[in-house]
């Protein structure tokens, strides 16, 4: 065999070797961009989540300061973290009860609303209620004219101690000048109510009156 056969047996060997390599290379590009763009995306999910775990702590701490985060008047902080501002819904949560029935000690969820002054009330909202009927039943110490009510869904007001009673027009009231105050039965449909224990401001009497 002569130098130029081999030559040429050399020449057709790295031809070969070039056009292996390249379909090679080429069938490679795709997986190594999807893998970075897999890279990229994995890493701005990471990113968003620590955004969203920041904007939830901060609505935690404003919780735990008493916000009503249910409250119309609550605003959902904006939080950015490493160029990210998450969205964040803010709803009720829907928990299946273990019963039918609930009986809830407004005195015990709520201790402020053991002594409620003159001119004052308290304000509470019982959330995932189902279709049935509410009664309220409120005995107290001393005797003296008290208010209840029921609304169907939010009141402008937050929950906690209220110094009016709200304008929205409420589906129940009571009043009553005994040591005991009541709301037989309300028909409710599933949603959010919320209820209203007042003491109304005490009236002086005139002294110019006859």
């Amino acid at each position: 065999m002569s130098l130029k056969d081999e030559q040429g047996q050399a020449l057709v060997y790295v031809l070969i070797f070039l056009i292996v390599g390249s379909l090679l290379v080429a069938s490679l590009v795709p997986f190594l961009g999807a893998g970075a763009r897999r890279q990229v995306a994995s890493r701005e999910q990471v990113m968003a989540g620590y955004a969203a775990e920041a904007g939830v702590a901060r609505i935690i701490a404003d919780l735990i300061r008493g916000a009503d985060a249910l409250s119309p008047h609550y605003t959902v902080p904006e939080i950015t973290v490493n160029d990210h501002t998450p969205t964040i819904d803010i709803r009720a949560a829907t928990i299946a009860l273990p019963s039918d029935q609930l009986y809830v000690d407004a005195g015990v969820r709520a201790p402020a609303l053991r002594a409620i002054r003159a001119g004052q009330g308290y304000l509470m909202r019982l959330h995932h209620v189902k279709e049935g009927e509410l009664r309220i039943n409120w005995a107290y110490s001393p005797a003296g004219l008290t208010k209840l009510g029921i609304w169907d869904g939010l009141t402008d007001q937050d929950a906690g101690r209220i110094y009016a009673w709200p304008e929205e027009h409420p589906v129940a009231t009571a009043e009553s000048s005994d040591d005991f105050n009541h709301i037989s039965v309300v028909i409710t449909n599933p949603g959010i109510y919320t209820i209203v224990f007042f003491n109304p401001p005490e009236i002086e009497e005139d002294p110019n009156e006859e």
